[in-house]
């Protein structure tokens, strides 16, 4: 997928990546939510399922201070 996110100021455009690596007792999945404009991960979770959820919230806590 070729897709260009962007944005004219922090916090209004998020994207998400997910990396997903073999463990020995099945799999592990690293997620990162990311700001277009500053290209910073504000927020991450690493899960042994995919439940993309947690690293949102994070990343919204971040932002609002919580």
């Amino acid at each position: 997928m070729k897709r260009r996110f962007s944005a004219d100021q922090p916090d209004k455009v998020w994207f998400n990546d997910v990396a997903q690596h073999r463990a020995r007792d099945g799999w592990v999945y690293c997620y990162a939510v990311i700001d277009a404009f500053s290209r910073r991960v504000v927020g991450s979770a690493i899960a042994d399922r995919r439940a993309l959820s947690k690293s949102w919230i994070l990343g919204y806590r971040r932002r609002i201070g919580g």
